[in-house]
């Protein structure tokens, strides 16, 4: 997990409580919860540019998701606020512009 400082620890399991405890409350508030993390070794795909790229084969065989997805570093948890008409009006992929609309990441003029 990187700290406010940069700095990386492990999560002990008393920090994973923590974590799923607050990830538990902001849920229980009606919030959508993201998680956020990075891999620093990024091994073969460093120089992934697009589906052309040798190792875009691994992206669509989900028996290597688990080693691709492994050695992340933990940054955080948001929570977004997204109005439940929002959700039921809109389709998943519109989904995300309402909520990059909600926290003001995206204008609706220019």
């Amino acid at each position: 997990m990187q700290l406010a400082d940069g700095s990386l620890v492990p999560i002990d399991n008393q920090c994973r409580e923590l974590l799923l405890q607050r990830l538990q409350e902001m849920s229980g508030k009606g919030l959508r919860c993201l998680g956020f993390s990075y891999k620093d070794e990024l091994g073969e795909f460093s120089d992934y540019y697009a589906d052309n790229h040798p190792a875009h084969k691994k992206l669509l065989d989900p028996t290597h998701y688990s080693s691709i997805e492994s050695d992340l570093v933990f940054v955080g948890i948001v929570g977004l606020r997204v109005s439940l008409c929002h959700t039921l009006s809109y389709g998943p992929i519109n989904e995300s512009i309402i909520i990059l609309l909600s926290c003001n990441l995206l204008r609706t003029s220019i």
